[in-house]
């Protein structure tokens, strides 16, 4: 029994500190210079492409792996991927596109049930 509160417990406060972080996040999304339409998607956690990596950090949060490489010209570039499977691009500190897992690639196909 003495296990059940506790675990219990730990859970309250994970969600209490997640919902808080949530709250933070959407406060600092409000106070950017952003268009109405750029902000509702940031809270929906949609980034656009010319967002600096701070931006998507702060929208997306911190991504599972980073990986660096050089871009066109010789610029800097980077792939942060997250645990849905996407990959944000970024050349020169700004993003510059998302790549998405296909639908085919997270469902098995007909051969594969």
């Amino acid at each position: 029994f003495l296990l059940f509160l506790y675990v219990a417990s730990t859970y309250r406060k994970r969600a209490a500190e997640a919902a808080e972080e949530e709250k933070k996040r959407v406060a600092w999304i409000q106070a950017q210079p952003w268009p109405r339409n750029v902000k509702e998607s940031a809270i929906k956690r949609k980034v656009q492409p010319g967002m600096s990596t701070g931006d998507v950090r702060q929208i997306l949060g911190k991504p599972v792996s980073v990986s660096k490489f050089k871009a066109p010209y010789n610029v800097a570039g980077e792939d942060w991927r997250y645990p849905d499977g996407s990959t944000v691009v970024f050349h020169g500190g700004l993003m510059v596109r998302i790549e998405r897992k296909s639908s085919t690639e997270l469902e098995p196909s007909a051969e594969e049930k």
